[in-house]
């Protein structure tokens, strides 16, 4: 599985995803949908009624060969659907905990992520170089408007105006714990990263 992770703020987040949508890109926010269809965001004006939703799967016609395929479950009697993780597509995973800025001011990692095969109608797909290309693509764009900050034994992207907004109080980064379960300060890594 190829995967960055990163902490970007909602702002970051929208320009991110405007700078999807002006290659053609679609969004499919990952939620509970009350019938067997899932919304398709094609404009940044269709995302302020999912600025909550912490899941999107991003299509584009130059890798995505297939709808993505719907699993269903019962919540209090009552049939709810959602978008199979790796069914159908192919698709780019992009996870991001919007939720908690919104609420707690705080930032959380997120991550966008491929898969090395997917399943299409229940046959097992390798991803093809065009997603490949396409979410590597996406990958550099965050990668520019972030700081790389080595922490756990793991990378992690830092998105600048995330430093910034952490740096003048305005939101607190969730942050880490190491294998000893000590805390490890994120902003304090990201500050010596920028120098």
């Amino acid at each position: 599985m190829a995967q960055l992770d990163f902490y970007l703020s909602i702002e970051e987040r929208n320009i991110f995803f405007q700078y999807c949508m002006e290659r053609g890109c679609v969004l499919i926010p990952g939620i509970h949908y009350p019938q067997k269809e899932y919304a398709i965001l094609k404009s940044s004006k269709g995302l302020m009624e999912y600025k909550n939703c912490t899941q999107f799967f991003i299509l584009n016609d130059a890798y995505t060969t297939h709808p993505l395929e719907m699993g269903t479950f019962k919540k209090n009697d009552t049939d709810l659907f959602f978008v199979r993780q790796r069914y159908g597509g192919f698709a780019i995973d992009f996870v991001s905990p919007a939720l908690a800025e919104i609420n707690n001011n705080r930032i959380g990692p997120g991550s966008i992520s491929i898969y090395p095969f997917y399943y299409i109608k229940n046959e097992k797909s390798y991803s093809t170089e065009e997603l490949k290309a396409f979410y590597t693509t996406l990958v550099k764009f965050i990668k520019k408007m972030c700081v790389k900050v080595s922490a756990i034994n793991r990378t992690y992207w830092l998105g600048n105006e995330t430093i910034e907004l952490a740096k003048q109080k305005k939101l607190t980064l969730v942050n880490l714990l190491d294998i000893n379960r000590n805390e490890v300060d994120m902003l304090e890594l990201a500050v010596l990263s920028q120098k």
